[in-house]
């Protein structure tokens, strides 16, 4: 347990809270939580590792912000909370944070940690500016357009533009304005602008740069350093987490010396296997190949006293040329040998086993780009150890550094991929997906993407993240599928570990007022055309203009094709996702219902979690059929295949507890607070006709049934 006077703090900032905070609901679920992970951080415990499942209502923001913060202090280490999405680092710190402080006298010092594409490179803003005053009509950079740092304008400057990057300096200058872009009262509309006035961690010049006094990003790393609380994204932890020696520290706080809390930690497997996700195109390496020869052809130029550096530079030339000619036998390989799924529109390779021919092309390229990758890299220390003695014109040789950081990032992405599609898999470990796309240029011109994707990254995590942290939390408020945590400790590689600990806090709702019903249904959505035409006239008597509506498909040509056969009356109600932003429609619903109107929101996956439509603004959610995954997805068929060679069925280990998964998540629309009630509609009649339909319906909150 933690110290007395630990536990002494953490009753009595509860005890504050419950009696001066306006609303304060006290719920047994919120103080269980608030032990168990003081217990779960604390280090003393056979379980420093804790997978809590908190439902919707619970208040677990509070409750891991209460049990964590004082344990960590006592432990004198970071609590970094980790969040899939924007919204709620943004509450944590702009809405938790201040209430602990106000109503619990919890004051903490707390920073959001964003990786450096979200500050603005006070160096690069100014060569912008720079350029622009000496070209009117903008240069084309010999640099790719969708380079990050290039501080080269790719196009004539548009009408503000200009402006706008003035006001960024002034504002910086002045010190009324801390470079970053997301608190800026008026963000670039082009997403290329900010391409050119931000920074990637090759085109950075460090200590080396005039403005490193004043940079954005290693101001911000320095406030990072002296917080007790660092708010991330998933993705800036996964991305430290592939930095550095053993993973992670480089950016984020050390693994070693932090408590971690995973919020929203049903995504956190996800996100990882799109984080180590690598592509490739073929033709576009060749163009920025060519770009780079020139660059080190340019820089060859300055170093006429540094022989050394010369051979290199010569050597990096050679080997730029040896990949840009292998990679058009490579093109032409594709052009006779493309062998597109119809079903899938592109050539994967089951179970990830590409064939000889490919694998043999393939290294073809990775053996020399592999080279090119250690060459750049030794070329880019041969070139700090020389400015840094002043050997060369360091003014000079400083204006290519950017350039040679976005070669040193090609080529890294380049070696990873084709080493990737190169290599075999391990007998004994979950495969790579590999898989190749063509693309048709504009011009006619096409392009193929290289890819490949593990299917799992639970070794990667075990290794680098969970047996390396103080300790951790887990919590969402959908971990388990079918009522277990197996699929969850199965994909975050905690499957072995005996420091975990998992649990279920119990729902504050009281979910029997509403009703959750199961229609009679002639058609299966295995029979396509005739179940989604039964599913409109379903909707046809199921949806009321008078009330608030969800329908959640699977599918966007599914939910455009209903939308547009329904009757005017329901059409002029209905709003499907992809006509606007997320933000508008939910805008636009709330507006209407404010109003006494009727309205009813089309939307696909993302709006069956992350949705919040408290009271009127949900009386009923439609599900048009149970959520399970595409299996063509490439690295969802590779590892169903995976699993299938292993004599394994992967509906029942995989496909099953997703869809379990989602379904609750979809369901959890409806009920937003202790008075919310309403009605749940699934079209899908496998939910009781199949053998597998029991298991997904009793893992859903215990509703009312009206099954027909």
């Amino acid at each position: 347990m933690p110290s007395k006077e630990t536990i002494q703090l953490i009753a009595d900032a509860y005890h504050s809270i419950r009696a001066t905070m306006p609303g304060f609901r006290e719920r047994e679920s919120q103080r269980r939580m608030i032990w168990e992970v003081a217990k779960a951080l604390d280090g003393e415990h056979d379980h420093q590792i804790l997978a809590v499942e908190a439902p919707t209502g619970t208040g677990k923001s509070l409750g891991y912000l209460l049990g964590g913060i004082p344990v960590a202090r006592e432990r004198e280490v970071a609590l970094v909370i980790a969040t899939a999405t924007i919204t709620l680092q943004e509450q944590i710190l702009n809405q938790d944070l201040p209430k602990l402080a106000e109503y619990a006298g919890l004051e903490v010092k707390a920073c959001v940690a964003k990786g450096r594409g979200r500050y603005v490179c006070p160096r690069n803003l100014k060569a912008l500016l720079d350029e622009s005053e000496h070209n009117d009509e903008g240069r084309q950079q010999a640099l790719a357009p969708e380079v990050l740092g290039s501080a080269a304008w790719s196009r004539p400057p548009r009408e503000g533009e200009i402006d706008n990057l003035n006001a960024m300096l002034d504002a910086l200058k002045e010190g009324e304005w801390q470079g970053d872009l997301d608190e800026w009262p008026n963000p670039p509309a082009s997403p290329d602008l900010y391409n050119m006035i931000t920074s990637t961690p090759h085109s950075c010049t460090g200590r080396r740069c005039a403005d490193f006094f004043s940079c954005p990003v290693y101001q911000a790393r320095e406030r990072m350093r002296e917080a007790e609380v660092v708010i991330a994204n998933h993705d800036l932890l996964l991305a430290d987490l592939q930095l550095g020696d053993e993973g992670g520290g480089v950016v984020m706080p050390n693994p070693a010396e932090s408590l971690y809390v995973i919020d929203e930690g049903h995504r956190f497997a996800s996100k990882a296997v799109r984080r180590f996700a690598v592509s490739a195109k073929v033709q576009a390496a060749r163009d920025w190949i060519n770009d780079g020869l020139r660059t080190v052809q340019e820089i060859r130029g300055l170093l006429s006293s540094e022989p050394q550096e010369q051979q290199l530079s010569d050597s990096v030339g050679e080997l730029l040329r040896e990949v840009h000619e292998v990679l058009q036998d490579v093109d032409e390989f594709l052009q006779h040998n493309y062998t597109a799924d119809p079903e899938e529109h592109l050539w994967r390779f089951r179970a990830g086993r590409a064939p000889e021919e490919v694998v043999a092309i393939a290294r073809r390229v990775a053996k020399p780009a592999q080279r090119l990758q250690a060459d750049l890299d030794k070329l880019a220390e041969k070139l700090d150890a020389a400015m840094s003695s002043e050997r060369v014109n360091v003014s000079e040789l400083e204006k290519y550094l950017p350039r040679l950081g976005f070669l040193r990032e090609r080529a890294d992405n380049l070696a990873t991929t084709w080493g990737l599609m190169s290599t075999a898999d391990e007998d004994d470990k979950p495969p790579v997906a590999r898989w190749i796309e063509r693309h048709e240029g504009k011009t006619g011109q096409g392009d193929h993407l290289i890819s490949a994707a593990p299917v799992s990254v639970a070794g990667d995590l075990a290794a680098r993240f969970w047996q390396r942290c103080l300790g951790a939390v887990i919590t969402s408020a959908t971990l388990t599928a079918l009522g277990k945590f197996d699929r969850l400790r199965r994909d975050l590689g905690l499957e072995a570990d005996e420091r975990v600990a998992v649990g279920r806090l119990p729902s504050p709702f009281d979910y029997s007022s509403s009703l959750l019903s199961v229609p009679a249904m002639r058609t299966d959505p295995k029979d396509g055309r005739e179940h989604t035409n039964e599913v409109i006239e379903q909707l046809k008597e199921l949806l009321r203009s008078d009330e608030a509506a969800l329908v959640l498909f699977t599918s966007r040509s599914r939910m455009e094709h209903v939308a547009e056969s329904l009757p005017k009356r329901l059409r002029a109600l209905i709003q499907c996702q992809g006509e606007r932003s997320r933000e508008a429609m939910l805008r636009h619903h709330r507006q209407a219902i404010d109003a006494g109107e009727g309205s009813i929101l089309f939307g696909l996956a993302s709006m069956a979690e992350g949705v919040d439509l408290p009271g009127a603004y949900c009386d009923h959610v439609i599900i048009e059929r149970i959520p399970f995954s595409v299996p063509s997805e490439p690295v969802e068929a590779t590892r169903r295949e995976w699993l299938e060679d292993r004599g394994e069925r992967p509906f029942y280990s995989v496909s099953l507890p997703d869809a379990s998964l989602r379904l609750v998540q979809a369901c959890g629309r409806l009920v937003r607070s202790e008075t919310d009630q309403g009605r749940i509609t699934i079209l899908d009649r496998r939910i009781v006709s199949k053998s597998y339909g029991k298991a997904l319906i009793n893992s859903l909150p215990p509703f009312t049934r009206d099954v027909q």
